[in-house]
């Protein structure tokens, strides 16, 4: 049997649909598709434009870091970017490097460069040759002259392996103590051959060396590090050693990045007038350029 809705309860009812096929229909013809080309990647948003290549450069303090400081901003208008990951100490900068942390670090020689890639077995590469250098020098609290150190002087050295043997090999120029043939950089305190004046050592990590000034007589301290203490080789220092090319610094990054464009572009900076003639204002002939051009 057929059932029947009041007559007034169907009134009702046939508006109401009506006004909601309305709706629907209206909705539906405003809806227009956007343009292909406004949508990014995966059609969620506009396309974004292409970022300036980045470079991360690994530094030690004085001066090393404002140096790539500087060389960002020369490599900037050159339409790459170089952000500076500072860090306090010799070792984490390469571990960093081939952990790929960072893509390049401008704070070592090339002797240290490779004592620590061999003794590490790391994928890491010179991608320069030697750039500036802040040289190590012997400094005193105690004396102002070499001749002045007593038998049984304290001397502090680095301890790191090879600015330990570079520190030794100054105080063998200044004649002070002296080191067997052949050893060079690889020298340690225990080499010592001949210590007429009974010298005493005290190996430190680098950047403890200028605040072991007040405790010893002397102390040998790299350059950089001397330079953060206030310290000025050319000013300050009793002896300042005579081999300026192999202990200059180096630009490092991983094994098959040498030639990649944001390095080169990075050691262009390094290399460039602009950058040279600030080092010369900013510290007064402190840090010397080696470079060939």
């Amino acid at each position: 049997m057929a059932t029947f809705l009041p007559r007034s309860r169907g009134r009702r009812i046939l508006p109401a649909a009506l006004a909601l096929l309305v709706l629907i229909l209206s909705g539906c013809a405003g809806r227009t598709p956007g343009p292909a080309s406004a949508a990014g990647p995966g059609g969620s948003g506009p396309a974004s434009q292409p970022e300036s290549p980045v470079l991360r450069v690994g530094a030690t303090p004085e001066p090393w870091a404002p140096i790539v400081r500087k060389a960002a901003e020369i490599a900037a208008r050159e339409g790459v970017t170089i952000e500076l990951v500072e860090f306090n100490d010799y070792v984490k900068p390469n571990l960093a490097l081939a952990d790929g942390e960072i893509d390049a670090n401008l704070f070592q020689h090339r002797p240290y460069f490779d004592n620590f890639k061999a003794t590490r077995g790391l994928k890491i590469a010179p991608a320069s040759g030697p750039l500036y250098i802040v040289p190590m020098a012997v400094y005193s609290r105690k004396v102002s002259s070499l001749d002045q150190v007593l038998e049984g002087a304290l001397v502090a050295v680095p301890n790191d392996p090879v600015n330990q043997g570079r520190a030794l090999l100054i105080l063998a120029d200044a004649g002070l103590i002296r080191l067997p043939e052949g050893l060079g950089a690889q020298a340690s305190v225990r080499d010592i051959a001949d210590n007429p004046r009974k010298l005493q050592f005290r190996e430190l990590e680098a950047f403890q060396l200028p605040r072991s000034l007040d405790d010893v007589h002397l102390a040998v301290i790299p350059g950089n590090v001397a330079l953060g203490a206030g310290l000025s080789p050319r000013k300050e220092g009793l002896f300042v050693e005579k081999d300026l090319k192999t202990w200059a610094n180096i630009v490092a990054t991983r094994e098959g990045e040498e030639n990649r464009r944001e390095v080169q572009v990075f050691l262009q900076a390094l290399k460039s007038e602009e950058l040279r003639a600030w080092l010369e204002e900013a510290y007064e002939g402190a840090v010397y350029p080696v470079y060939e051009d």
